[in-house]
């Protein structure tokens, strides 16, 4: 039997659907191993399982939010309470934005533009907390990005290389618990099929 990879884990089995593509799930453990099995100065392992724990409370996937609080809990147990709060307090539907003039403004949608509150702020620090709010746009504002968000991160100690770390986390994990709701699903229905 082999080691079930991170996509197994959140999805509670391994399918025989995955097992036809090995390269992907090779790859997808690659990806998973190489932004949180490492860390850097710019960038700690701490920092990660904190942001990798908000982005999976903005999903509101359970056995993802299971996953990254208990690493979390693990080496920082201080910081679970205000990740949660900040994730709770952060939860909305999305994705929002607005495009430049043109057809498609008539798509344009308001929504939170969310900032964590200074009790939180406080708490956690300008680092993490920019880089929480920069999860919630990537996440639920993607088209409102703009260069003085990403000054901001700078600003608050974030280096060119832990800010494009920190965004390709943050879209690993968006990919990586989609691809788990959709496997989950897929076994729910596969489970519905045998017991009928």
């Amino acid at each position: 039997m082999t080691k079930k990879d991170i996509i197994d884990q959140l999805v509670g089995t391994s399918l025989l659907l995955r097992q036809r593509r090995p390269l992907s799930i090779e790859y997808i453990q690659k990806s998973y191993d190489s932004l949180f099995n490492v860390e850097t100065q710019s960038f700690l392992q701490t920092e990660r399982f904190a942001m990798a724990s908000f982005v999976a409370m903005l999903h509101d996937h359970k056995s993802a939010i299971q996953h990254y609080t208990a690493l979390l809990t693990h080496i920082a147990p201080d910081l679970l309470e205000p990740i949660s709060s900040a994730g709770h307090r952060a939860k909305t539907h999305g994705p929002y934005g607005n495009y430049p003039d043109g057809p498609l403004k008539v798509e344009n949608v308001d929504g939170l533009h969310w900032s964590l509150e200074k009790d939180l702020h406080d708490i956690l620090g300008a680092k993490l907390s920019s880089g929480l709010e920069h999860a919630h746009r990537l996440i639920f504002h993607p088209r409102d990005s703009k260069k003085e968000h990403l000054v901001h991160l700078s600003d608050t100690n974030w280096d060119d290389n832990s800010i494009v770390t920190l965004s390709q986390l943050i879209a690993f994990l968006s990919f990586q618990l989609r691809l788990a709701t959709g496997l989950s699903v897929l076994k729910e229905s596969q489970n519905a099929n045998l017991s009928s």
